[in-house]
C-alpha cells in the first residue's frame, strides 16, 4: 500500500497514489537528492525522471562523470537499447540524444534526454552498479 500526502497529512492509498499528486513530487525530490540510497545491486529505471526539464534535473544533480551527445541510430548498445522503448528505430535514428552519468559511491545515475518544442526533457532513467557489464 502506497501512502499519499494530502494538503491535511498523511493518509494511506492505492498503488495509483505513486503516480498522482503530492506523492510524486515527493518522490521525484527524493530521487533527485538521494537516488543512490538502498544501493545499486543491479540495474533499474528510474521512471520518477522521466517528462522532467533535463536542464533542471543536470542542475540538481550537480556535475556528471560523463557527458554525450549522439544520434540514436547511431549511437545504440547494450547499455542505452532501453531507449529504444522510448523512440523506436528506424523512425527515431536521427533523433540526437543527450547522455549524462552521475556517481555516488558504487552508484551510477544516468539520464538520457532529448529537445522537443525547444524543451530538453528527460527520456528515461537508469541506476547502475559502477562496473555493471552490459
Amino acid at each position: 500500500m502506497a501512502i499519499a500526502l494530502t494538503a491535511c497529512g498523511v493518509t494511506s492509498a492505492g498503488p495509483k497514489a505513486r503516480a498522482t499528486g503530492a506523492a510524486t513530487v515527493i518522490e521525484e525530490r527524493r530521487m533527485e537528492t538521494d537516488w543512490w540510497s538502498g544501493g545499486c545491486e543491479r540495474p533499474e529505471t528510474m521512471a520518477g525522471f522521466a517528462g522532467q526539464d533535463a536542464t533542471a534535473a543536470g542542475t540538481k544533480l550537480g556535475k556528471p562523470i560523463g557527458d554525450e551527445r549522439f544520434a540514436l541510430g547511431e549511437g545504440m548498445n547494450e547499455f542505452r537499447i532501453e531507449l529504444s522503448n522510448d523512440l523506436p528505430l528506424p523512425a527515431n535514428a536521427a533523433i540526437q540524444v543527450h547522455e549524462r552519468t552521475w556517481a555516488a559511491g558504487d552508484c551510477r545515475l544516468t539520464l538520457w534526454s532529448t529537445e522537443r518544442d525547444g524543451t530538453a526533457r528527460v527520456v528515461r532513467a537508469m541506476r547502475w552498479p559502477a562496473g555493471a557489464e552490459f
